[in-house]
């Protein structure tokens, strides 16, 4: 789970930022967490990350743009992304709506009001998967849904997603596949070549084909058993199954 937080008071931002750890850590939630204290700080980083939730106060002094600005520029972006505004009352909340909030936080009453919110939130919305993958000096954050295919290049992985980005980070592929293991959505086609069976469209001359045109060879021993279980995984969703 990714988390942004905004807020120009940095006492209320380091506040809500360890309420939000200690809930997490309560609740067995791994996430990483973001904060800024400038609406443009948020929007910036819509360029290379994209978040699960977004706790945004709504105005923000001596800046140019306030917290309902910020998440127009989101909604452009990403409408799945949840958004619980802080506010300093519930008078002035329906601008704070019209871009689809899923709730708001009083400050004064942030201790007993987050636990609450994040309840309600949980009970309605589905926490997006996403693994951690080092690259550079830096790590990098991938939503699980969003992986279309991973091969491997000698130390390293070249992973491409969803948005057609390509992400080269240093890892094994072993390691790769040992982080996967419990999502059930891939598929080793080849020695070194994972894929993601919901971005597949069909098989063909030995090659997995692609929604994005992608052609990735499957090996040839054992090439039907691999069509079989894509086709099984395809009849599992059809039929609702817990995938």
């Amino acid at each position: 789970m990714k988390i942004a937080i905004a807020d120009d008071n940095h006492q209320i931002l380091t506040e809500v930022e360890k309420r939000m750890q200690e809930y997490l850590t309560r609740r067995g939630i791994a996430a990483e967490i973001a904060v800024f204290d400038t609406p443009q700080g948020f929007i910036d980083s819509l360029e290379e990350d994209r978040y699960d939730l977004v706790i945004m106060d709504i105005y923000f002094d001596d800046q140019p743009l306030n917290g309902v600005d910020a998440i127009r520029s989101l909604r452009e972006k990403d409408r799945r992304a949840s958004v619980v505004f802080l506010t300093d009352s519930s008078d002035h909340m329906s601008e704070a709506f019209q871009v689809h909030a899923f709730s708001y936080i009083i400050k004064e009453q942030l201790q007993e009001m987050l636990p609450q919110v994040m309840e309600d939130l949980l009970s309605v919305v589905t926490i997006q998967r996403s693994i951690t993958l080092p690259r550079g000096k830096q790590n990098i954050m991938l939503l699980v849904d969003e992986i279309v295919s991973i091969e491997t290049d000698g130390h390293y992985l070249n992973i491409t997603d969803v948005h057609t980005r390509s992400h080269r980070v240093r890892m094994t592929f072993s390691e790769i596949v040992q982080k996967l293991e419990s999502e059930k959505e891939f598929l080793m086609i080849n020695k070194g070549i994972l894929v993601n069976m919901n971005f597949i469209r069909t098989f063909e001359n030995k090659n997995a084909i692609l929604m994005n045109g992608q052609q990735l060879p499957a090996r040839v021993r054992g090439y039907a058993a691999i069509v079989r279980q894509w086709h099984d995984y395809n009849f599992d969703k059809l039929r609702g199954g817990n995938i």
